[in-house]
């Protein structure tokens, strides 16, 4: 030990310090009943570590089943979720097999309602609608091309009468048309929004011309006319050109005989009628028209008027090729372009 009052290191046994004198055996033990203590103070110290212990033990025991009761509350709930959309999805599916499953009603088609779906006037594709028109001044179909013009290639030949629905105008006189679920151009003057009166049948036009005597038109320039009735004031049905051939049917009254030509059946001068054939130059003539066509001044036919060739005129061919299906012609000593569907070669 040291001493208290010198600092000086003693040996223990002794009671004063050997350097200065100072008594020391009294402080030996008091230092020697600490020394004691020491061990009793640890032991004391024992009880309380142990408590301790326990209540963390406790608390983390506590925290592991909080966290192991959580858990299994977020697994049930999960497990509620899916559960839920598996049964949305069977209810969905159980819904669409139900309406796919219910019958179709059809509505039965009668005689009205067939009629009220073909008598429209205006024909109907997808969103659009279209004027009907009728094929129209032609003896019995005209030619819907793939191109606006004569020249151009032939779809389909469109019977007299047929309607057809007219899409726009196009060049050259055409327009765009569409006739049985096919797309092409035609020529507008053979088309018109007025459905022409049906001709007869093959057999009552062979039955004209077995039963009938056959006259043929003369005396005239060009053409004479077809009437409602024996009157010169009677409204024109057709022209009839020089040289066509009628089937005469009986005489009528003022001078007139009533006559078949081209399926209609009116009334013409009988001094413009012969049973003898007119002597008629082999030649080109102006055929397919109601009485006249237009001379003008260029292969268009937008251009300029010359003048009108009448139905059954003579004409003189001057060139074929002209374009936009016009032949250059002259008549009555004037030359001009004209459309060569209203111009034929007669024997």
């Amino acid at each position: 030990m040291f001493c208290k009052k010198c600092g000086k290191e003693i040996p223990d046994s002794t009671d004063f310090c050997m350097y200065c004198g100072t008594a020391v055996k009294g402080e030996a033990a008091k230092g020697g009943a600490a020394s004691a203590s020491v061990p009793s103070a640890q032991k004391n110290m024992k009880p309380f570590i142990a408590v301790c212990a326990g209540v963390i033990v406790v608390t983390l025991c506590g925290t592991g089943i909080f966290l192991s009761v959580n858990k299994g509350k977020g697994e049930d709930k999960a497990a509620e979720t899916v559960m839920a959309q598996v049964t949305t999805e069977a209810a969905v599916t159980e819904a669409v097999t139900t309406e796919a499953a219910e019958p179709v009603t059809e509505v039965p088609v009668t005689e009205a309602t067939a009629a009220a779906e073909t008598s429209a006037p205006v024909e109907e594709t997808g969103e659009s609608k279209y004027i009907t028109y009728f094929v129209a001044n032609c003896n019995e179909s005209i030619t819907l091309r793939a191109e606006p013009d004569t020249k151009a290639a032939e779809i389909v030949q469109i019977p007299y009468g047929a309607p057809v629905s007219y899409i726009e105008m196009a060049e050259n006189g055409f327009y765009k048309i569409i006739y049985n679920g096919k797309t092409g151009y035609a020529l507008a003057s053979y088309l018109s929004e007025t459905q022409p009166a049906p001709k007869p049948a093959a057999a009552a036009t062979a039955a004209y011309s077995q039963t009938y005597t056959s006259y043929y038109v003369v005396n005239c320039d060009e053409w004479i006319s077809l009437r409602e009735s024996p009157k010169t004031s009677a409204n024109r049905i057709a022209s009839i050109p020089l040289g066509a051939a009628v089937s005469f049917i009986e005489g009528a009254p003022n001078g007139f005989y009533k006559i078949a030509y081209n399926g209609a059946t009116g009334y013409a001068l009988a001094s413009y009628l012969s049973t003898s054939k007119p002597y008629m130059a082999p030649g080109y003539y102006v055929v397919n028209c109601k009485e006249w066509i237009s001379l003008r001044v260029s292969p268009d036919t937008k251009s300029a008027r010359l003048k009108e060739v009448p139905l059954g005129a003579y004409v003189e061919v001057l060139g074929t090729n002209e374009g936009n299906g016009f032949w250059r012609i002259r008549y009555d000593g004037t030359t001009g372009y004209a459309l060569s569907d209203y111009i034929g070669w007669r024997d």
